[in-house]
């Protein structure tokens, strides 16, 4: 088998709620995939679960499917509230300059070095720890998040444990072994409203959803007339293995 190691950009979103903010960044995203000469992937859908609010574990067996599918490459993991702002990025130079790690995210509030925020993060699947996070990752939430816990979840907020507890666990339980390849960027550079590269539009940021998405409309529309472009035309991702 071939290795695949073209580096790849996914994100996910449910068909009700987030489907309409995927649509928006899928636009920039795509743009920048085109210029950098990557895929772009995405999976609109619950893939385990009932309720909207559960399409935010759809990472999990999405990862899990590249993985076990031979993906070799950079994954270029980004919520459906996030964005490139920055298309002529370097990012292929990026990217070889941290060869050394497995994955790359922001650290949350408490900065231990497992706070990894999961709505943007880079995994490089040619490192021998990535398979390893990514299969445990896969095994506690099959585990742990039961079929009558999501049926009767139609809310959230509170709902324990939620992927990223699960990630941050796998970083925690195992961090002697993992943290050599634990990379550690910059808020100024990617996972904040204002960052140079990635940014991302939480809910703390804006006081409602039709808010948040009014904002990043209004920078993404930016960022292309930085470009001296309107935004392309919508499409279809390109297809997922666990789609």
């Amino acid at each position: 088998m071939i290795e695949d190691t073209r580096p790849l950009l996914l994100q996910t979103a449910d068909p009700v709620v987030y489907r309409g903010f995927l649509e928006l960044t899928a636009h920039v995203n795509r743009a920048f995939c085109a210029v950098q000469g990557i895929e772009y992937a995405m999976h609109i859908g619950v893939l385990r679960g009932h309720h909207p609010w559960q399409a935010t574990f759809n990472r999990i067996p999405l990862l899990k499917a590249r993985l076990d599918a031979g993906f070799r490459g950079w994954l270029l993991y980004l919520d459906a509230d996030a964005y490139v702002a920055d298309l002529a990025f370097d990012l292929h130079g990026f990217l070889s300059s941290r060869a050394h790690r497995s994955i790359l995210g922001v650290l949350g509030h408490n900065k231990a070095l497992s706070d990894i925020n999961a709505g943007v993060v880079f995994f490089n699947f040619a490192h021998p720890d990535t398979g390893f996070i990514l299969t445990e990752w896969h095994r506690l939430f099959m585990a742990e998040v039961t079929e009558e816990m999501l049926a009767n979840s139609p809310e959230g907020w509170s709902f324990t444990p939620n992927d990223q507890d699960l990630l941050q666990r796998v970083l925690a339980e195992n961090l002697v072994r993992l943290w050599p390849g634990i990379g550690i960027e910059e808020r100024s550079l990617m996972n904040a409203v204002d960052a140079r590269f990635i940014r991302q539009i939480l809910r703390r940021d804006a006081p409602s959803l039709a808010e948040r998405m009014a904002r990043a409309r209004a920078d993404i529309a930016r960022i292309f007339a930085g470009e001296g472009k309107g935004p392309p035309a919508a499409g279809a991702g390109a297809p997922d293995p666990a789609s």
